[in-house]
């Protein structure tokens, strides 16, 4: 009788390393869930010369992120096409106002929203490569009149 083989890790699905999380003692995840909210700090850019507030997470609280958005591509099948359309159906309720101005495919922007949120979270603990993202995602909305 032959042993099953091992998949490794470029056999198995993309789905399933698309994040990687540790597990938490119970006790931090209470302490950051009652927290409530990430520390900031003000830094100046020359954005428009206003002050960019700059999001600095502990590392505890990237780790429940990422567990969070893997528990909901584990709720919706690993599917992430579906996970893309219920961040864009989430939106799209709470912008009705310039529903209209989207012209992309909803599958297209879909699939953008899941990938730009996984990218978020991968940039999470580098908080200049998470800037620079954010920036260069707010320019890409520039020419957009919204």
């Amino acid at each position: 009788e032959e042993q099953p083989v091992p998949e490794t890790a470029e056999q198995q699905p993309a789905e399933e390393n698309l994040s990687e999380t540790q597990e938490l003692p119970e006790s931090e995840v209470d302490d950051v869930a009652s927290q409530g909210k990430a520390s900031t700090n003000q830094t100046e850019g020359s954005g428009f010369g206003e002050a960019m507030t700059v999001l600095k997470m502990s590392l505890t609280e990237i780790t429940l992120l990422r567990k969070s958005f893997d528990l909901l591509l584990q709720s919706l099948g690993n599917d992430r096409e579906a996970v893309g359309d219920a961040i864009y159906g989430t939106k799209i309720s709470a912008l009705i106002a310039i529903k209209d101005s989207f012209k992309t495919p909803r599958a297209v922007m879909s699939l953008r929203f899941f990938n730009c949120f996984r990218l978020l979270l991968e940039k999470a603990e580098d908080f200049d490569e998470l800037k620079i993202y954010v920036e260069t995602l707010a320019f890409k909305h520039l020419g957009l009149e919204i």
